[in-house]
């Protein structure tokens, strides 16, 4: 935080010098421009420097508060693809295999679709990072899913309070590690 109050410094001092203005001329209140020069000119000068100036504190200001909640905010971990593979498992009552494998029963299908929705969506990993996670799949299945399921969510009200409900539990830490049972070793890895 420190080095970002510097480069505001850094950058008002060159403002300054580009006026023709040393910080020290501008604190002790010495204008940049000769005692001929007309009084609407100088008043501009003036309104310029004070507006660089509450614009400065503004930012200072700003920052003193991030500097203080940042403290107070605790990093969230990162969410696991295969914590979203168990919340999304025991939500729909498929197995980590059945996600995994190519079946294209509706209700696995489906649970496969919402999983690699909530997969791109929390964790913002690739279409194709997701896609090793759930077996011998390409990108274009998981961006067709991720696609589908937004707009499915829009129109079903029944479908957007699970993922609600499931990206909250995610997010909370209610879902344990490990509890998706699964075949491959590339799982453990997310």
């Amino acid at each position: 935080m420190s080095a970002y109050l510097d480069k505001v410094r850094a950058e008002r001092v060159q403002r300054l010098a580009r006026m023709k203005v040393s910080p020290d001329s501008a604190a002790a209140g010495r204008a940049p421009f000769s005692a001929t020069d007309p009084e609407w000119l100088r008043s501009l000068w003036w309104d310029e420097l004070a507006n660089v100036k509450s614009r400065l504190e503004t930012i200072e200001r700003r920052l003193d508060l991030l500097a203080e909640c940042s403290g107070a905010l605790a990093p969230q971990a990162p969410i696991r693809i295969a914590e979203i593979k168990g919340a999304v498992c025991r939500t729909y009552g498929v197995t980590a295999a059945e996600l995994e494998g190519p079946s294209r029963h509706a209700r696995t299908n489906r649970a496969r679709q919402v999983a690699m929705y909530l997969a791109r969506q929390l964790t913002g990993k690739s279409f194709i990072a997701i896609a090793c996670q759930f077996g011998p799949r390409g990108h274009a299945g998981v961006f067709k899913a991720w696609r589908k399921i937004d707009r499915v969510r829009i129109t079903n009200p029944d479908l957007d309070k699970e993922l609600r409900a499931l990206t909250t539990r995610l997010r909370d830490g209610a879902v344990s590690q490990g509890t998706a049972t699964s075949s491959s070793a590339g799982n453990a890895a997310s």
